[in-house]
């Protein structure tokens, strides 16, 4: 589901109902993402916000091939190939020593993604960690990230608290 998210609404404009459980696959992402751009034009996107399971290779490559910005959640197993070391190595290796709080930056190469250098913020809650990759110079990529929860919450009004949308079959 492609939405727009403001302070206080959030706006369902294009969707693909999955013959499937679970989340889509990049190739699913971008046939949404290309219905996006058939009706408006990329500079209209101010930031794409995506959950861990959408940070695959490509994807965002074809983000960054279509211009259009993105901040992407990571899951901490991927594999980064930081520019002031030798080796590739696990994100919660390379970040297991900062302390909760704390803002962290990291320059590298994503392991299986051909693309350019990308920089990576991140920041531990507890055992928690966040991890973000921006496609755009945006200082405050993980608080831009921070309105993703506006889309999880849009989501369980639509399937849960209120329209009930599986209820309806209207999309089986």
């Amino acid at each position: 589901m492609l939405a727009i998210v403001t302070r206080r609404v959030r706006l369902p404009i294009l969707f693909i109902v999955l013959k499937k459980a679970g989340s889509s696959c990049a190739d699913e992402c971008i046939r949404l993402i290309q219905a996006y751009l058939d009706i408006f034009p990329a500079d209209s996107v101010r930031a794409l916000l995506a959950d861990r399971e959408f940070g695959m290779g490509k994807l965002l490559e074809f983000l960054d091939e279509n211009n259009i910005p993105f901040i992407i959640r990571l899951k901490e197993n991927r594999y980064l190939q930081p520019t002031d070391q030798p080796g590739a190595w696990r994100l919660k290796t390379l970040l297991r020593h900062h302390r909760a709080g704390r803002v962290v930056h990291l320059q590298g190469y994503l392991q299986g993604v051909d693309t350019r250098l990308l920089h990576i913020q991140a920041k531990r809650r507890g055992d928690d960690l966040m991890i973000v990759v921006p496609n755009i110079d945006h200082p405050h990529a993980l608080r831009q990230y921070r309105k993703r929860w506006g889309i999880e919450c849009l989501f369980a009004h639509l399937k849960r608290r209120g329209f009930n949308t599986e209820d309806t079959h209207l999309l089986s």
